[in-house]
């Protein structure tokens, strides 16, 4: 068994024999990462079991919502993301719906919801 050498009380950093840590040793923080789920012209009932698989395989993350391309949506997609907005705020999560179109928020209103029910924003703690 063989002594480490003693490091001096003054002397700073690690002893002359013991390895410093190097950048690979040290964690760094998670980075914190979005998704974007692109909505196409015509997101409808039939579209929704694969858009929840996708939002359930990226829970956890923000969400953006790219509706600059859609013409119509339907009360399924619309329900799907309801409950979608309920997760991500239990989840502390933000959703962010960009490029509106008119079309979107018509849909929206005819079933009375408007787009600050869809929205989450990030819960700081």
């Amino acid at each position: 068994m063989t002594k480490k050498p003693k490091k001096p009380a003054n002397q700073k950093g690690p002893a002359k024999s013991e390895k410093a840590p190097v950048a690979a040793d040290v964690k760094s923080p998670a980075v914190d990462e979005s998704y974007l789920l692109e909505l196409s012209e015509k997101t409808t009932s039939e579209d929704v079991p694969a858009i929840v698989d996708q939002l359930l395989a990226n829970r956890g993350k923000n969400l953006v919502i790219e509706a600059g391309k859609v013409k119509r949506i339907d009360t399924p997609f619309i329900e799907v993301m309801v409950a979608t907005s309920k997760l991500w705020l239990s989840d502390g999560k933000s959703i962010e719906i960009a490029n509106v179109t008119e079309a979107f928020e018509s849909c929206l209103e005819l079933l009375g919801i408007s787009l600050s029910k869809l929205e989450v924003r990030e819960q700081t703690q």
